[in-house]
């Protein structure tokens, strides 16, 4: 070690070898001479390196575990080749057809400083008659490529980004096709359009350097940006859209200055010109969020009139009777209800809390369906891996995630995938499911399926924008089975009971029983001292997956974040036989928190570090399927500690032992479907760590979340044009009026005015509405329609 100076130093030489180099980012491994002989290993981010080249290094030297003492470079400095061996490699590296005796040519002519006089007029190479057009354009874009990019590069850092992330934006506006002076001006004409392009930059950064350049804070480009941002806010805030005179609001309020009506009114006009927002009435959208709310309520009045999926299930009470006998129970009337209504019509609802039987009536649906429709495929699906994988064990039928049975890629859903054949559709934990997710999935359900969707609306709202599933019910035009009776447990449960009570807004009898226990808590510091004596008496080889710590938030002493702390420092301390990587270490209990479909792994799961390698990398062994994935140093973003996680986090699952905290500090978050919602993620036993007061406040606080979206509407008022309405029609020309009929295709009969839904004028009514107006060319005439009338049949 002797030798080495771990200080920030410059060294100067030139690359000898390229020992790695990365295709998704400028990661270089170099084997780099120095200019006083020393040869070492230099490690950083170099964007095209080149042998010819001398560079000026800055950084330090650091030890790595591995790979023992090497450079780590910050910044990094290139000039051109000014002898006579770097010219002749480079030229012969930058021109197609040009080698040793036509380099030495050139050189010989234009001398070691030939580059220069090249830079300065590249046209010096047209005395040489072998130089032809396209080679004098490879030079030229070689010489001032790097011109170029080191000035974008510079003017970029100055900005305020990394040299890192300077290089990658410098790569994608490159890939884009454009110059590199118009990558600058419009950077620098407007930051904003950094939010879009490239990952990691948000409103704030963008709106600092925006301002940096230019203090015009009413600029169209900084409203614009603002309104963008704030309809992004509020979509994470659960909202679909925000009313005009709100959003103007809320505008004011973050940029601290008056916006006048008519530059508002401008802005949100040019973004709705770009296809970035719609404005229907008062009501200010995210284009996509628009789209979706309509979609969903189409694909729905679809599914209701669709005639192919009304198949009509003979003698059901004798089969559910049968059943009964086979599996030796009783249904009741509301459940024998809910399976009726599931297999007779095209789309249904199973709503219910824990103990009303919805995972025996599913079975129960699946098992009668098969028997009559023995090709039929049928589909099970949930939000989350964990909730599938119950299903699943339930029913002996392979269960996926929503987003694996829609075929999801990391770039997105395929547009075009649809569940084409005859089947059965049942949808668990439907809840959590949002606006954009649902829309994904109706627009793959099609005629031919039949549709469950099963879930507790006394549970916390999905994460994402909207309120599916309660909106849907309430629409009144989905049939809908409400279980309310309780068949779980025995006398001496006690959770059940105290779900109930929740629900109704009473504040139950805490009695211990034997799966509850309540600790009533008077401070943060002696609740955390409940919980971690709850994990100092466990057996060393107990199972860390059969109990589990809840909490409202993640800051705090009774937060998420603190009590991983401090549960890990119990029950998997950091010992030398332990290895780690970044936060991980051997033995930890970990969840997954972001999709990786490359790896088949999914938000919400849980899994345990059962190996560090030396590759710099972990494996988890995933709890609910046993398959044992690998996360490399750069991936342990998708995982986080898990001895203590969210409520939220907590949905789909449910856990043996539960210990659940809810303290006076969590403020905002008391609220009754949260508590509802912690509570039956029970098992088989609760602990409770609270106080009356807390418990009262939070029961009380039933303020439904009020949330703009506008699918309720839509579900109830929309009259939509789907196959089997009758529609009629003006031509706007004429002032005709036309009656048609949208049907099947092999149900088309144009004498009768029964028009199929694929030809012209059927594609062309489909989604649109009563008031609508649209134009028409047939055998080059130009027709304008409004459509008077829909009646559903």
């Amino acid at each position: 070690m002797s030798g080495f100076n771990f200080k920030t130093k410059v060294l100067k030489g030139k690359i000898t070898k390229i020992i790695y180099q990365t295709q998704k980012s400028d990661y270089v491994v170099l084997l780099f001479k120095t200019e006083n002989d020393k040869k070492i290993t230099a490690v950083g981010n170099m964007s095209s390196p080149k042998k010819e080249y001398t560079y000026e290094l800055k950084g330090k030297f650091i030890r790595d575990q591995k790979y023992g003492i090497q450079f780590k470079f910050e910044k990094y400095r290139s000039s051109m080749p000014d002898n006579r061996e770097g010219l002749i490699k480079y030229l012969k590296s930058v021109m197609t057809k040009v080698g040793d005796v036509r380099a030495n040519k050139i050189i010989d002519k234009l001398g070691t400083d030939a580059l220069e006089k090249i830079k300065s007029d590249p046209d010096f190479l047209k005395q040489f008659d072998f130089i032809n057009d396209l080679q004098l354009q490879e030079i030229k874009k070689e010489l001032f490529s790097d011109e170029y990019r080191a000035k974008f590069i510079s003017s970029i850092c100055n900005l305020g980004f990394s040299t890192n992330k300077a290089n990658s934006i410098w790569k994608h506006y490159l890939k884009k096709g454009m110059t590199p002076e118009k990558i600058l001006k419009d950077l620098l004409d407007n930051p904003y359009q950094l939010i879009d392009e490239i990952d990691n930059v948000g409103f704030t950064k963008a709106d600092r350097i925006a301002l940096s350049l230019n203090d015009n804070k009413r600029s169209i480009f900084r409203i614009k940006a603002t309104i963008e941002h704030l309809l992004k806010s509020a979509e994470v805030e659960g909202h679909s859209y925000l009313p005009k005179s709100e959003l103007l609001e809320r505008l004011q309020q973050l940029l601290e200055i008056k916006i006048e009506t008519d530059r508002f009114e401008k802005a949100i006009s040019e973004l709705k010109k770009e296809e970035k927002l719609i404005i229907e009435a008062d009501k200010i959208y995210q284009y996509f969020l628009y789209q979706a709310e309509k979609e969903i309520a189409y694909q729905i009045k679809t599914l209701i009139q669709s005639k192919s999926k009304k198949i009509k299930f003979k003698n059901l009470d004798r089969i559910i009777a049968e059943k009964e006998t086979e599996a030796e129970i009783k249904f009741v009337s509301e459940q024998k209800e809910a399976i009726k209504k599931a297999l007779n019509n095209s789309i249904s609802i199973i709503t219910g809390g824990p103990g009303t039987g919805k995972s025996l009536i599913v079975k129960t649906i699946c098992e009668i369906y098969q028997d009559k429709n023995k090709h039929h495929k049928i589909h099970l699906a949930s939000p989350t891996g964990k909730a599938a994988t119950r299903l699943e064990t339930l029913t002996n039928i392979k269960a996926k995630t929503i987003h694996r049975l829609l075929k999801f890629r990391g770039e997105g859903f395929d547009e075009h995938f649809v569940l084409a054949h005859p089947g059965l559709l049942i949808v668990d934990e439907f809840s959590m499911c949002d606006i954009p997710l649902a829309y994904h999935l109706f627009s793959a359900v099609n005629a031919n399926l039949k549709v469950v969707f099963v879930g507790d609306t006394n549970q916390l709202p999905s994460v994402g924008p909207g309120n599916v599933l309660k909106d849907m019910i309430s629409s009144g035009i989905i049939s809908t089975t409400e279980l309310k009776e309780n068949f779980r447990q025995s006398d001496e449960g006690v959770i059940i009971p105290l779900a109930k009570k929740i629900t109704e807004g009473e504040l139950p009898q805490l009695n211990d029983g034997l799966d509850f226990v309540f600790k009533k808590i008077t401070d943060e510091e002696s609740a955390l001292e409940e919980i971690m004596a709850v994990f100092r008496r466990l057996d060393r080889n107990f199972n860390i997956f059969n109990i589990q710590v809840i909490s409202p938030i993640k800051n705090g002493v009774l937060g998420v974040n603190n009590l991983n702390k401090e549960i890990r420092a119990c029950v998997n301390p950091a010992v030398s036989s332990k290895p780690s990587i970044g936060p991980f270490r051997l033995g930890d209990k970990v969840m997954v928190v972001k999709n990786n479909y490359d790896k088949e792994v999914f938000n919400g799961e849980f899994g345990q570090v059962i190996e560090v390698n030396a590759k710099r990398s972990l494996a988890v062994k995933i709890h609910e399927s046993g398959r044992v994935i690998n996360f490399k140093s750069d991936e342990l973003n998708y995982l986080r500690h898990a001895y203590a996680c969210t409520v939220h986090k907590s949905q789909g699952s449910e856990f043996p032992f539960l210990i659940m905290v809810l303290s006076s500090s969590h403020n905002i978050m008391l609220r009754r479907d949260l508590l509802y919602t912690g509570i039956t993620r029970t098992q088989t036993k609760l602990m409770l760590l609270s106080d009356y007061t807390t418990l009262r406040r939070a029961i009380e606080n039933n303020i439904v979340e009020n949330r703009y979206s506008s699918l309720l509407e839509y579900l109830k008022f929309s009259n939509f044009v789907s196959i089997g309405d009758t529609v009629k029609l003006k031509d706007r020309l004429s002032d005709e009026v036309i009656e048609y009929t949208v049907v099947e295709e092999d149900e088309a009969d144009i004498l009768n005015s029964k028009i199929s839904f694929k030809s012209p004028i059927g594609k062309a009514l489909l989604k649109r509405e009563e008031g609508d107006m649209f134009e028409l060319t047939t055998n080059g005439n130009r027709i304008v329609y409004e459509i008077l009338n829909v009646n559903s049949n």
